[in-house]
């Protein structure tokens, strides 16, 4: 039988129940389904019919079994496409879609790659004409000035999830594109230069505070305290999920993040004062990892004499705290019941430590999730 939404439309067009309405067969295939209905029919949503069918059986393969499929699912003679990839066929001929073969508006996610558009001029044009798409994710594409491309027309971008990895972009380039997304949920940066990302954000007055983004991965971009602070105080309310890694974060002081339930500070460069300053700021927290922070020399028992500096150094309570990573900290055994008995975390914590790790190592690699695609 046809979809429900399919069905729906066919009601709309208000004919009365006649043996001479062609009804639904058992059997019926969508090659039968396409020639049966007509392609301008009305549908509840407004959207074409055409584009109803391929959303019911998520895939473009349809288009290409004869030219009336073609046709069908198309309008003006531009094809029904819900994901632009560049990086489709791995080549650097292609095949991608070019922007005037396809229509914009019902694209919903945006894949940019080594091969595909020849400039970056090309791909802001494909993300401004792309209005209605909710995610973008670019791999080793070249996207240097993409903010400057997208500021004079001041759009509002309504991606739900951003991922950028290895595309030279700066930190105009990522300050415009966290201004521009309102609606943001997910957000994952790797291997970009975006120290002064902070800065730039500051220079934007339409870059205003917002709720919504509930995971930021910021992956070996080079950030600094100040960075990490402002983009935060901006979009950090409604954060879940905080990974950074491989950034110079000595310093940090970060807003209140009452939702925040898995932090990950990973070869930072921060100290124990800094460390204390952050968590107690995240009193929700259910995942810990500050691996690769020099904690050891920094470590002093909490058993002293209290002092102010000495306040400023204890580990707050973390009643909600399942797991917590402190390896190649500078930590040995003799740190670990400290540890638990502060953090105060589930009776059945998992509390990961481990011996000094050699100064010389400036970088430590551990698991993340910025390799999944």
């Amino acid at each position: 039988s046809l979809p429900g939404s399919l069905a729906s439309a066919s009601a709309m067009q208000g004919d009365a129940p006649s043996a001479k309405r062609p009804r639904p067969v058992a059997g019926l295939d969508l090659l039968e389904m396409i020639a049966t209905l007509p392609k301008d029919l009305a549908t509840a949503s407004g959207d074409p019919v055409g584009l109803l069918v391929l959303r019911f059986v998520g895939s473009q393969d349809i288009a290409a079994t004869c030219r009336a499929a073609l046709d069908w699912l198309s309008t003006g003679g531009r094809r029904f496409v819900f994901c632009v990839d560049d990086d489709r066929g791995r080549g650097p001929k292609g095949p991608f879609a070019s922007l005037e073969r396809l229509v914009s508006s019902h694209v919903e996610g945006i894949r940019l790659g080594r091969y595909g558009r020849d400039s970056v001029q090309e791909c802001a044009d494909l993300i401004l004409a792309c209005c209605n798409a909710t995610a973008l994710r670019c791999v080793y594409a070249k996207l240097t000035g993409m903010g400057a491309l997208l500021e004079p027309r001041a759009p509002v971008l309504r991606w739900r999830a951003m991922r950028f990895h290895q595309c030279r972009l700066q930190p105009p380039d990522a300050a415009e594109l966290f201004a521009r997304a309102e609606a943001l949920e997910s957000a994952d940066f790797c291997g970009e230069a975006l120290a002064g990302l902070g800065e730039e954000l500051r220079a934007r007055p339409y870059a205003r505070a917002r709720e919504g983004l509930r995971s930021l991965e910021l992956t070996d971009c080079g950030l600094v305290s100040g960075d990490v602070a402002t983009l935060l105080q901006l979009r950090g309310a409604s954060l879940e999920t905080l990974r950074i890694q491989a950034s110079r974060l000595r310093g940090l002081r970060v807003p209140r993040m009452p939702k925040l339930r898995r932090l990950a500070l990973v070869d930072c460069g921060l100290t124990r004062a800094d460390a204390v300053q952050v968590l107690a700021q995240c009193p929700g927290l259910e995942e810990l990892e500050l691996c690769g922070n020099a904690f050891g020399d920094d470590c002093g028992s909490d058993d002293e004499e209290d002092s102010s500096s000495e306040l400023e150094r204890r580990w707050p309570h973390l009643p909600a705290l399942k797991r917590a990573d402190f390896r190649a900290c500078g930590l040995g055994a003799e740190h670990e019941d400290n540890l638990r008995n502060s953090l105060m975390g589930q009776p059945d914590m998992q509390l990961l430590v481990s011996v000094e790790t050699s100064p010389a190592l400036r970088h430590i690699v551990f698991d993340d999730s910025s390799d999944e695609e």
